[in-house]
């Protein structure tokens, strides 16, 4: 018992002798003595220091206060990278991945990245995540995508929400899941992109997932269409065009019918028409009409 509290203690001690080496090779580093900070750094790296690897790879990968050794800055990045030292994990990533200074290899880069994701980086995880949704240069994995978009939709990544909503809505994963798409195109539409508001006007439209809900679903759709959205734009005019979570409209009908045939939405064309023939919301024009 004692020997272990004594090894405890001694442990401790060897730490926090590791952090005052890096902290204060960090501060040499900064006013540019960098034989002080490679020396420092190089202490710490060798006792196991995660941190102080790192920033050893660092010296090597530029040239700092120690001839550039890119070899080398891969090896103590890995080092600190094994240690969950997540600064090392992407930075691993970007090498990887770029193949500019070792050997391209975009499975390691994704691997690297999907453990900086783990650990909360949100850049990581959207470039993980893509890597494995899109499965160009390596095998396409759209569970592995979602659990990687995930961890960075859940602290806040607006895009990473969008590309989960998108995942669960379009049934990627072999069924749609409309509560789940829901749920995550909910917190992006709250970041106001635009195709999530489109989903859900269709969501509550159609009680997908959800009580139907058309007072709802014109919102949603309204708040696509003043973004540009084109099928939003008719989907909201046929909304006010019927009366459906909307009052009765015909000239606001007419507007968006009009926008959304600007752009080609062939749907609104037959309204159109009859607007102009019938001069509902509109003046009446029967050479508009055909």
């Amino acid at each position: 018992m004692i020997f272990l509290r004594v090894l405890a203690v001694f442990t401790l001690i060897i730490a926090f002798s590791a952090q005052a080496n890096v902290d204060e090779g960090q501060r040499a580093y900064e006013v540019e003595d960098y034989l002080s900070a490679f020396s420092l750094f190089k202490e710490a790296a060798q006792g196991g220091d995660a941190k102080g690897q790192f920033f050893l790879a660092e010296c090597y990968f530029n040239g700092r206060g120690v001839p550039q050794d890119f070899s080398l800055a891969v090896e103590w990045y890995t080092a600190s990278a094994e240690q969950q030292f997540v600064q090392a994990q992407e930075r691993l990533g970007n090498l990887y991945l770029s193949g500019k200074f070792v050997p391209r290899d975009v499975e390691l880069g994704a691997m690297w990245f999907s453990r900086a994701a783990k650990q909360g980086n949100m850049d990581a995880a959207l470039i993980a995540g893509g890597l494995y949704f899109e499965g160009k240069e390596i095998e396409k994995n759209i569970p592995k995508a979602l659990d990687i978009y995930r961890l960075a939709a859940e602290a806040g990544n607006v895009d990473a929400q969008e590309i989960v909503g998108y995942i669960y809505f379009t049934g990627l994963l072999g069924e749609p899941d409309f509560s789940q798409a829901l749920i995550w195109y909910e917190k992006a539409a709250l970041g106001n992109r635009v195709y999530p508001q489109y989903a859900l006007g269709w969501i509550y439209q159609n009680g997908n997932g959800v009580t139907k809900d058309l007072n709802k679903s014109a919102d949603f759709y309204e708040a696509a269409a003043r973004q540009g959205h084109i099928g939003a734009s008719a989907a909201i005019g046929f909304m006010y065009s019927n009366g459906e979570g909307r009052e009765k409209d015909p000239a606001v009908a007419f507007e968006y019918f009009q926008k959304a045939a600007l752009s080609g939405e062939s749907s609104v064309f037959k309204p159109l028409a009859w607007a102009y023939y019938d001069g509902n919301g509109v003046s009446k024009s029967a050479t508009e009409a055909f």
